[in-house]
């Protein structure tokens, strides 16, 4: 009967936080196994954001009446993105209630 000789156990590497790139594409890739709904909503909210964004960099008393609709609307989208995300306890993957 022959013995088989023990494998080492290896050394354990030392991890540290991951950067911050590297936690967004780790939380866009459970993003990726989402429900068709979810994935909708986060993609509206995150261009809502961003647009919202932009006609804040402007003063709003210098905004179009296009840009006065488009400001509402976005702030509409946002509002239902969070809804249905905040129905299905999913707000994490818009990171709660930061933005």
């Amino acid at each position: 009967m022959t013995t088989a000789t023990p494998t080492p156990t290896p050394t354990p590497t030392p991890t540290a936080p991951l950067p911050q790139p590297a936690a967004e594409a780790l939380a866009r890739l459970g993003l990726a196994f989402a429900p068709l709904d979810v994935v909708r909503a986060v993609t509206r909210y995150e261009i809502a954001c961003e647009r919202r964004a932009e006609l804040l960099a402007k003063r709003p008393r210098d905004w179009s009446g296009a840009e006065f609709d488009s400001f509402t609307g976005a702030e509409r989208t946002i509002e239902e993105s969070k809804a249905l995300l905040a129905a299905k306890e999913l707000l994490h993957l818009i990171g709660g209630e930061l933005r």
